[in-house]
């Protein structure tokens, strides 16, 4: 058992260093599934201590080493944690991307709901020794859905719900297991879990159906994105597109760059300054940034600007993107997509 707590810990600590928003997420989930699981047969004391805490202490502080260890043999120096978090809180302070929550009646207030009745249901499972594993289980899932919420709360954009809800679906499939069991007790109330076991299990439904629905779009997505990584390493592209965008950046270096992702990885590469003080392409959530862009976009532009082809123009707002169809011209292909465009002398 010890040695499995100090595996848990080991591996959840280690999604901190790997990605610290989903990562501090999960470490919050699965201490929570470790220690509320585990006080519950046992009263705090020595005993409590020396077998359950300490093995996850050790977990975690083995991962903190062999992070540091591993960090230090690629880069010779050892990892600066306080500038990393110097970074993460210019980042919120700058509120990059940051977008107030909808008004009004919401999906993600239906979500918390979810994630809200998911503890409850778990510390009822509390009550019952035998069912303390269980009910640690559905709390620490509640929290884990939580504290994803909170990327949303910051970054309140459509998209990102989806990215931060599917512990709900997850979170539904455990209460409605609760719900069946609730209604086959005949003690009473089996006709309201019947139906909330009903709508729940739709609701559940409704994923796998959509699923094949999208089948075909989804088989040629991943056909399209295996074709292009076959085709030749991301550092070779990296380095070619980058020789690309010096070599048709003009005197000045100053260029208009406009490649979803690769945005900021081809300005600092590069060394191209960018026209406009805005986020990343694929970051560009505010209609006040767009409309900086598009009021950019409708001046004479006298700087290159670079586009690939591979990514959907449709990726920007429609406005902007439309328009760059159809005011702009390609005035120079280069490799894996990229080209340089002029605009259309009126």
């Amino acid at each position: 058992m010890r040695l499995l707590l100090t595996i848990a810990a080991f591996v959840a600590t280690t999604g901190v260093f790997w990605n610290i928003d989903s990562g501090m997420s999960s470490l919050i989930a699965v201490l929570a599934f470790l220690f509320i699981g585990n006080f519950i047969p046992f009263r705090i004391g020595i005993k409590f201590i020396m077998t359950r805490v300490f093995p996850i202490i050790i977990g975690v502080v083995l991962a903190y080493i062999v992070f540091v260890l591993s960090f230090y043999l690629q880069t010779h120096t050892f990892p600066s944690f306080f500038s990393y978090f110097f970074i993460e809180k210019k980042f919120s302070d700058l509120g990059v991307t940051a977008i107030p929550l909808p008004d009004g009646l919401a999906i993600w207030q239906f979500i918390l709901l979810v994630y809200a009745l998911c503890i409850i249901f778990g510390f009822q499972l509390l009550k019952s020794e035998n069912e303390a594993n269980r009910g640690s289980f559905y709390i620490a899932t509640g929290f884990l859905g939580c504290a994803l919420m909170f990327y949303y709360f910051v970054r309140s954009h459509d998209h990102l719900i989806f990215v931060v809800s599917w512990t709900a679906f997850y979170a539904l499939t455990l209460i409605a297991d609760r719900l069946y069991i609730n209604f086959k007790d005949l003690r009473g109330g089996e006709r309201t879990s019947q139906a909330w076991f009903a709508f729940i299990t739709v609701i559940l439904l409704a994923a796998p159906i959509s699923f094949v629905m999208d089948c075909e779009y989804l088989a040629g997505n991943i056909k399209k994105r295996l074709d292009l990584s076959s085709q030749t390493s991301d550092q070779q592209k990296a380095y070619q597109m980058i020789k690309f965008i010096k070599d048709n950046s003009g005197e000045s270096r100053t260029a208009l760059i406009m490649t979803g992702n690769y945005d900021g990885h081809l300005y600092y590469l590069s060394g191209v300054k960018p026209p406009l003080n805005l986020s990343s392409s694929t970051d560009l959530f505010l209609k006040a940034e767009s409309k900086r862009l598009m009021d950019y976009l409708s001046t004479d532009v006298n700087v290159p600007v670079f586009v690939i082809s591979s990514i959907p123009m449709a990726h920007y707002f429609t406005e902007s993107s439309d328009y760059i169809k159809k005011h702009f011209i390609p005035d120079k292909l280069g490799p894996y997509g990229i080209s340089r465009l002029k605009k259309i002398s009126q």
